[in-house]
Protein backbone atom coordinates (compact mmCIF):
# COMPACT_ATOMS: atom_id res chain seq x y z
CA UNK A 1 0.00 0.00 0.00
CA UNK A 2 1.14 3.86 0.12
CA UNK A 3 -0.59 6.89 0.19
CA UNK A 4 -1.34 9.60 -2.24
CA UNK A 5 -1.77 13.50 -2.03
CA UNK A 6 -4.49 14.91 -3.83
CA UNK A 7 -6.59 17.62 -4.39
CA UNK A 8 -10.44 17.28 -5.62
CA UNK A 9 -11.96 20.31 -7.09
CA UNK A 10 -15.97 21.08 -6.38
CA UNK A 11 -17.93 23.51 -8.54
CA UNK A 12 -19.24 26.30 -6.92
CA UNK A 13 -22.87 27.43 -7.32
CA UNK A 14 -26.08 28.18 -5.55
CA UNK A 15 -26.77 25.51 -4.14
CA UNK A 16 -23.19 24.89 -2.50
CA UNK A 17 -21.45 27.87 -1.62
CA UNK A 18 -18.91 28.62 1.48
CA UNK A 19 -21.16 26.81 4.37
CA UNK A 20 -21.58 23.64 2.14
CA UNK A 21 -17.83 24.08 1.32
CA UNK A 22 -16.70 24.22 5.22
CA UNK A 23 -19.19 21.65 5.79
CA UNK A 24 -17.61 18.90 3.90
CA UNK A 25 -14.26 19.31 5.50
CA UNK A 26 -15.36 19.46 8.89
CA UNK A 27 -18.58 17.44 8.98
CA UNK A 28 -19.22 15.04 6.14
CA UNK A 29 -16.17 15.02 4.54
CA UNK A 30 -15.77 14.24 0.20
CA UNK A 31 -18.53 11.97 -0.72
CA UNK A 32 -19.34 10.47 -3.93
CA UNK A 33 -23.03 10.57 -5.89
CA UNK A 34 -23.70 7.12 -4.47
CA UNK A 35 -23.53 7.78 -0.98
CA UNK A 36 -25.53 11.60 -1.51
CA UNK A 37 -28.62 9.50 -3.56
CA UNK A 38 -28.94 7.10 -0.92
CA UNK A 39 -28.47 8.95 1.58
CA UNK A 40 -31.74 7.92 3.59
CA UNK A 41 -30.83 4.43 3.12
CA UNK A 42 -30.73 2.72 6.27
CA UNK A 43 -26.96 2.15 7.77
CA UNK A 44 -27.09 -2.13 7.33
CA UNK A 45 -28.39 -2.32 3.42
CA UNK A 46 -25.83 1.08 2.71
CA UNK A 47 -23.01 -0.94 4.22
CA UNK A 48 -24.26 -4.13 1.98
CA UNK A 49 -25.31 -2.15 -0.86
CA UNK A 50 -22.03 -0.13 -1.23
CA UNK A 51 -20.03 -2.89 -1.47
CA UNK A 52 -21.67 -4.54 -4.27
CA UNK A 53 -21.88 -0.79 -6.57
CA UNK A 54 -18.01 -1.13 -6.28
CA UNK A 55 -16.34 -3.33 -8.83
CA UNK A 56 -14.06 -2.71 -11.90
CA UNK A 57 -16.37 -2.13 -14.34
CA UNK A 58 -18.01 0.25 -12.72
CA UNK A 59 -14.77 2.06 -12.27
CA UNK A 60 -13.99 1.81 -15.83
CA UNK A 61 -17.79 3.62 -16.41
CA UNK A 62 -16.60 6.15 -13.83
CA UNK A 63 -13.36 7.12 -15.79
CA UNK A 64 -14.19 6.52 -19.56
CA UNK A 65 -18.09 7.05 -19.70
CA UNK A 66 -18.57 9.52 -16.33
CA UNK A 67 -21.87 11.24 -18.32
CA UNK A 68 -23.39 8.17 -18.35
CA UNK A 69 -23.05 6.66 -14.50
CA UNK A 70 -21.45 9.77 -12.57
CA UNK A 71 -24.70 11.34 -11.15
CA UNK A 72 -24.72 7.76 -8.37
CA UNK A 73 -21.16 6.57 -9.24
CA UNK A 74 -19.76 5.56 -5.63
CA UNK A 75 -16.27 6.28 -7.36
CA UNK A 76 -14.93 10.02 -6.26
CA UNK A 77 -12.23 11.47 -8.79
CA UNK A 78 -9.07 13.19 -7.15
CA UNK A 79 -6.48 13.94 -8.96
CA UNK A 80 -2.74 13.33 -8.01
CA UNK A 81 -0.88 15.14 -11.42
CA UNK A 82 0.57 13.24 -13.86
CA UNK A 83 3.39 13.29 -16.33
CA UNK A 84 3.07 12.06 -19.87
CA UNK A 85 5.50 11.10 -22.57
CA UNK A 86 5.56 13.47 -25.30
CA UNK A 87 8.34 12.41 -27.58
CA UNK A 88 11.79 11.09 -26.75
CA UNK A 89 14.28 14.00 -27.38
CA UNK A 90 11.39 16.69 -25.11
CA UNK A 91 11.09 16.25 -21.45
CA UNK A 92 7.39 14.60 -20.54
CA UNK A 93 4.93 16.90 -19.97
CA UNK A 94 3.29 17.84 -16.58
CA UNK A 95 -0.13 18.18 -15.60
CA UNK A 96 0.04 19.36 -12.09
CA UNK A 97 -2.78 17.85 -9.92
CA UNK A 98 -3.69 21.64 -8.22
CA UNK A 99 -4.15 22.88 -11.59
CA UNK A 100 -6.39 20.13 -13.10
CA UNK A 101 -8.66 20.23 -10.23
CA UNK A 102 -8.35 23.82 -10.22
CA UNK A 103 -10.15 23.54 -13.74
CA UNK A 104 -13.20 20.76 -12.55
CA UNK A 105 -13.62 23.24 -9.74
CA UNK A 106 -14.14 25.87 -11.88
CA UNK A 107 -15.97 25.02 -14.68
CA UNK A 108 -12.80 25.44 -16.73
CA UNK A 109 -13.47 29.69 -15.74
CA UNK A 110 -16.70 29.81 -15.67
CA UNK A 111 -17.88 29.88 -12.28
CA UNK A 112 -16.32 29.76 -8.74
CA UNK A 113 -15.41 26.63 -6.73
CA UNK A 114 -13.41 24.89 -3.97
CA UNK A 115 -10.45 22.98 -4.02
CA UNK A 116 -9.73 20.18 -0.88
CA UNK A 117 -6.10 18.31 -0.51
CA UNK A 118 -6.64 15.44 0.79
CA UNK A 119 -5.02 12.00 1.06
CA UNK A 120 -5.65 8.57 0.29
CA UNK A 121 -4.40 5.09 0.67
CA UNK A 122 -3.66 3.67 -2.83
CA UNK A 123 -3.43 -0.35 -3.70
CA UNK A 124 -0.46 -1.12 -5.73
CA UNK A 125 -2.84 -3.36 -8.05
CA UNK A 126 -6.33 -3.23 -8.96
CA UNK A 127 -8.61 -3.14 -6.22
CA UNK A 128 -11.93 -1.56 -7.72
CA UNK A 129 -13.84 -3.66 -5.18
CA UNK A 130 -12.11 -2.92 -2.19
CA UNK A 131 -13.65 0.00 0.03
CA UNK A 132 -11.38 2.09 1.55
CA UNK A 133 -8.16 1.73 -0.46
CA UNK A 134 -8.50 4.27 -3.67
CA UNK A 135 -7.33 3.09 -7.31
CA UNK A 136 -4.67 5.18 -9.03
CA UNK A 137 -6.27 5.04 -12.19
CA UNK A 138 -3.31 7.46 -13.75
CA UNK A 139 -0.96 4.61 -13.48
CA UNK A 140 -1.66 3.01 -17.22
CA UNK A 141 0.97 0.52 -15.93
CA UNK A 142 -2.20 -1.30 -13.97
CA UNK A 143 -5.03 0.61 -15.88
CA UNK A 144 -3.83 0.05 -19.26
CA UNK A 145 -7.22 0.66 -20.75
CA UNK A 146 -7.48 4.23 -18.81
CA UNK A 147 -5.60 6.10 -21.52
CA UNK A 148 -8.43 8.56 -22.66
CA UNK A 149 -7.97 11.15 -19.35
CA UNK A 150 -4.71 10.28 -18.58
CA UNK A 151 -3.55 13.78 -18.04
CA UNK A 152 -5.88 14.05 -15.46
CA UNK A 153 -3.82 12.23 -13.05
CA UNK A 154 -6.57 10.39 -11.73
CA UNK A 155 -6.75 9.14 -8.11
CA UNK A 156 -10.65 6.96 -7.81
CA UNK A 157 -11.37 7.10 -3.72
CA UNK A 158 -14.29 5.37 -2.85
CA UNK A 159 -17.79 5.92 -1.39
CA UNK A 160 -16.03 9.42 1.12
CA UNK A 161 -12.87 10.43 1.78
CA UNK A 162 -13.20 11.32 5.52
CA UNK A 163 -13.19 14.34 7.21
CA UNK A 164 -9.98 13.70 9.29
CA UNK A 165 -7.91 13.01 5.26
CA UNK A 166 -9.00 16.52 4.61
CA UNK A 167 -6.61 19.04 4.93
CA UNK A 168 -7.71 22.03 3.63
CA UNK A 169 -10.17 23.93 1.39
CA UNK A 170 -9.43 27.07 -0.64
CA UNK A 171 -12.58 29.01 -2.31
CA UNK A 172 -11.02 29.79 -5.81
CA UNK A 173 -12.93 32.48 -8.16
CA UNK A 174 -13.71 32.22 -11.75
CA UNK A 175 -10.52 33.57 -12.71
CA UNK A 176 -8.78 30.42 -11.04
CA UNK A 177 -7.46 33.00 -8.31
CA UNK A 178 -7.67 32.36 -4.59
CA UNK A 179 -11.36 34.00 -3.11
CA UNK A 180 -12.49 35.65 -0.33
CA UNK A 181 -14.57 33.62 1.79
CA UNK A 182 -18.18 35.11 2.96
CA UNK A 183 -17.69 35.43 6.47
CA UNK A 184 -14.41 38.00 6.30
CA UNK A 185 -11.67 34.98 6.86
CA UNK A 186 -10.02 36.32 3.29
CA UNK A 187 -8.53 34.19 0.59
CA UNK A 188 -6.44 31.99 2.73
CA UNK A 189 -7.19 28.52 2.73
CA UNK A 190 -9.56 27.26 5.75
CA UNK A 191 -7.47 24.17 7.85
CA UNK A 192 -8.86 21.52 9.12
CA UNK A 193 -8.50 21.47 13.41
CA UNK A 194 -8.77 17.88 13.27
CA UNK A 195 -6.92 16.36 10.17
CA UNK A 196 -4.37 13.92 10.95
CA UNK A 197 -1.36 13.70 9.27
CA UNK A 198 -0.96 10.41 6.89
CA UNK A 199 2.40 9.69 8.47
CA UNK A 200 0.84 9.02 11.60
CA UNK A 201 -0.56 5.74 9.33
CA UNK A 202 2.01 4.95 7.53
CA UNK A 203 4.58 1.68 8.28
CA UNK A 204 7.31 3.38 9.36
CA UNK A 205 8.07 2.53 13.04
CA UNK A 206 10.69 3.97 15.21
CA UNK A 207 13.26 2.25 17.40
CA UNK A 208 12.59 1.43 21.48
CA UNK A 209 14.51 3.92 23.32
Amino acid sequence: MQINWCIKGIRGGPSFGDTEALSVMNDTGIQSNWLRVNASMPVNRANIAAQQALNLMALDSHVNDYGAVGATSPYISLSAGCREFIGSSVPTATYPAYRTALEFATDWGSTFGYLYRCWVITAPQIAADVMGIADEVRDLNIFADFYQFHYEGEIAAKIVVPTNQIQWVQKVESNLLPASWSDGHGSRARKNSNFRQPQTISNLISELK
